[in-house]
């Protein structure tokens, strides 16, 4: 009975502290700016990871990196806008040249023709 006593004498104490009372907190400037340059380096490392993705420059999601030329099969070679609604692209994939009408219900393909082969630069 007098150690039930004691234990809850000594719970008493320990939990005897107000409410905002206690022992001041204090948190170092330099602690702070260290959190702040972490983020600030994780927010930059994950933005360049997504734009190499976005690239191409990733295959999967393995960081085995890729050369560019042998990933990218799609590239817009012109666009023009006719009206607001109205846009024509041509675009190079695969050997092949399309002409694209673009809409907001979809698009569709005017003209398709083999991609001229470029030249190499003297």
């Amino acid at each position: 009975m007098a150690l039930t006593a004691g234990a809850w004498s000594l719970a008493g104490a320990a939990s005897a502290q107000v409410l905002a009372q206690g022992p001041e907190q204090h948190v170092s400037i330099g602690r702070v700016i260290a959190a702040l340059l972490l983020c600030l380096a994780l927010a930059v490392a994950g933005a360049l990871v997504m734009r190499a993705r976005m690239d191409g420059r990733f295959a999967g999601w393995s960081l085995r990196i890729a050369s560019p030329a042998a990933t990218k099969r799609l590239a817009l070679v012109d666009r023009l806008r006719l009206s607001p609604q109205l846009e024509i692209c041509m675009v190079r994939c695969d050997q092949r040249e399309l002409v694209l009408a673009v809409t907001q219900s979809g698009a569709t393909v005017l003209h398709e023709t083999a991609a001229p082969v470029s030249e190499p630069a003297p």
